[in-house]
């Protein structure tokens, strides 16, 4: 395979590491309200061994399947997002557990909610991450984009 038939592959990781960062970012000026939360279940996710994420171990990802309702303008809403622009599954175990005992079905919460678009809501956002820690994320993930790049270089040129 060669490089100019991998630089759409890239393009898109870019777009997609830009855009989670973005929606990330854009939730800074969400509003927060009154919600209830309905659901709240892990769901283990088995990795092969061989996969990304499994070190060719047995390793697990752990997916919270959240619902929460919220009233905004007259209007009622549901929701499903821990994060803005991140899928609902973590690493580690301890943090899906920690999401998963704190915000119980029929607990009161507070949601923040894009007030331009309140069908678009998360438990957390923007406003409770610490810049700096956004900003240690964009930079591992370069970094990481970089080594990608550099071992497909790498590989292209041994063949």
């Amino acid at each position: 395979m060669r490089m100019i038939e991998l630089a759409p592959i890239l393009v898109i990781i870019v777009v997609l590491v830009i855009t989670g960062i973005w929606k990330i970012m854009s939730s800074d000026n969400w509003i927060n309200v009154g919600a209830e939360i309905i659901q709240n279940d892990i769901e283990e996710i088995y990795n092969r061994p061989g996969s990304l994420s499994s070190k060719n171990e047995r390793s697990f990802e752990y997916k919270i399947n959240l619902k929460y309702k919220y009233v905004y303008n007259g209007k009622t809403f549901t929701g499903n997002t821990v994060y803005p622009g991140l899928p609902n599954i973590f690493s580690h175990k301890n943090v899906a557990q920690e999401i998963h005992t704190n915000y119980p079905p029929g607990k009161r919460v507070e949601v923040f909610i894009n007030p331009q678009k309140p069908a678009e809501s998360s438990l957390f956002s923007f406003q409770g991450i610490p810049k700096k820690n956004i900003i240690l994320i964009v930079i591992i993930m370069l970094f990481m984009l970089a080594l990608i790049v550099g071992g497909i270089i790498l590989f292209m040129k041994k063949f």
